[in-house]
């Protein structure tokens, strides 16, 4: 599920496009207490240990769709990640 969320807080920017992975939607009963957890427990997006920090302070909203940027922003993430597992793979190679 893809979200677009913000934390409101002073100075902490506009709203954030990302995707919520389907076992993070089912961790409690309500949607929102699923989705505000995820980002305050796994992503560490959102400062937890602030004295000022208050889970009702996250607004977000579900999106049909993600935009463009998001998605592209995404797919090099993940070429990122499979060029730096080629290079792992051919460094531990050369160690056997």
């Amino acid at each position: 599920m893809w979200i677009k969320w913000k934390y409101n807080d002073h100075g902490a920017g506009g709203f954030k496009e990302m995707e919520i992975p389907e076992w993070a939607t089912k961790e409690y009963k309500s949607i929102d207490d699923s989705v505000k957890s995820y980002l305050c427990e796994h992503t560490g997006l959102i400062p937890t240990h602030s004295e000022r920090f208050m889970p009702g302070r996250i607004e977000w909203k579900r999106l049909r769709k993600p935009s463009k940027e998001a998605v592209t922003k995404k797919i090099l993430e993940l070429k990122e990640g499979i060029k730096w597992r080629r290079q792992e793979v051919k460094r531990l190679s050369k160690l056997l």
